[in-house]
């Protein structure tokens, strides 16, 4: 079970260390998509033996080598750490290259899709319905009621 949960801990970092393809998709007036992450690549890039799994030797190799080439690609002064400044410069970059949607995606006729209805809260009822109670007729005051 360990196992599992570090193979699965490891493949999802794999976007956030570097290894996954950063091409976009797109057009129009729909903003670009990112495709699916392309994880038998990544699988590739960390198995050293070649046996299609990923052990957590190589994963550990894999991510140090992550590491430092992610350290190697930012640190300007080559002190061998990351300041303030130089983390501020690739966090600026990747949001440079990952911007955010400007417009609600569109369904392909240039029209937006509706959106789906908010979820309740468990234990609430449904609003009463609000029919207009039908009018009362006026009654004589000197007539008894009935």
């Amino acid at each position: 079970m360990n196992k599992i949960l570090l193979t699965l801990s490891a493949l999802a970092a794999l976007p956030v260390l570097g290894f996954a393809d950063d091409t976009t998709t797109g057009g129009g007036t729909t903003p670009p998509v990112r495709p699916p992450r392309p994880i038998p690549d990544a699988l590739k890039a960390w198995d050293t033996n070649n046996d299609g799994v990923l052990s957590a030797d190589e994963i550990k190799a894999g991510r140090e080598a992550a590491r430092a080439a992610f350290i190697a690609k930012w640190d300007t002064d080559k002190d061998g750490k990351l300041s303030r400044d130089e983390l501020k410069a690739a966090f600026e970059a990747w949001k440079a290259e990952h911007p955010k949607p400007t417009t609600p995606p569109t369904t392909g006729d240039g029209t937006h899709p509706p959106r789906p209805p908010k979820p309740k809260p468990p234990g609430t009822r449904p609003p009463r319905p609000t029919e207009p109670k039908p009018p009362v007729p006026p009654t004589d005051p000197a007539t008894p009621p009935a």
